[in-house]
């Protein structure tokens, strides 16, 4: 059953939303280890960084991000090193290894997205753009509104 009238978005919008973004998802999906990768760029972005930090970042909770940090570790790419001045906290910081591998993807990313961009008209990449960013604002609204009522699920 649709909100048209409730939310004043048709039912068909909303549909067409919910197709294109299941489809991301799949795509998403099919990279099973995406994860460990946006860990890696995420800590190579933001230098030493806490779990927390990068949990935030990412919208994972702290466990997942604890068992991503495990496996990377395992991998010898990142290292937890605890906080002197706060020993409950460990900071994540990237092996030689982990650093050559978040900068070789990163690059990678880059020329891909160059790659995508380069395929659409500048009309499509300011559309593209401006609905990515409604998009990511009203995700963010939602998730803060489930947040403060205490219905949030991480994966």
């Amino acid at each position: 059953m649709g909100c048209e009238g409730e939310c004043g978005v048709p039912d068909t919008e909303a549909q067409r939303l919910e197709g294109l973004l299941a489809e991301l998802l799949a795509m998403m999906a099919r990279h099973a280890d995406s994860s460990e990768e946006h860990v890696l760029v995420e800590v190579l972005t933001a230098g030493e960084v806490t779990q927390q930090q990068i949990a935030d970042r990412l919208g994972l909770d702290k466990s997942r991000i604890s068992r991503l940090c495990t496996s990377l570790e395992r991998k010898d790419l990142l290292e937890r090193v605890r906080d002197e001045s706060n020993r409950r906290n460990l900071s994540l910081r990237l092996t030689a290894a982990g650093r050559a591998e978040a900068l070789r993807l990163r690059r990678h990313w880059r020329e891909r997205h160059e790659e995508m961009l380069a395929a659409m008209t500048g009309r499509e990449r300011e559309g593209l753009f401006l609905g990515l960013g409604a998009l990511a604002r009203e995700m963010t609204v939602a998730h803060r509104a489930r947040c403060a009522a205490g219905r949030v699920r991480h994966l």
